[in-house]
């Protein structure tokens, strides 16, 4: 049970820095266009 707890707490860890990368990324590419 612990050891899915830390794969939980990586996951969400992954999430929380992937969503604001693709906005960021959205954004740039709309600011080219």
């Amino acid at each position: 049970m612990y050891y899915m707890s830390k794969e939980l707490k990586y996951v969400k860890n992954g999430l929380f820095w992937c969503i604001p990368a693709f906005y960021v990324i959205k954004l740039s590419i709309c600011v080219r266009n």
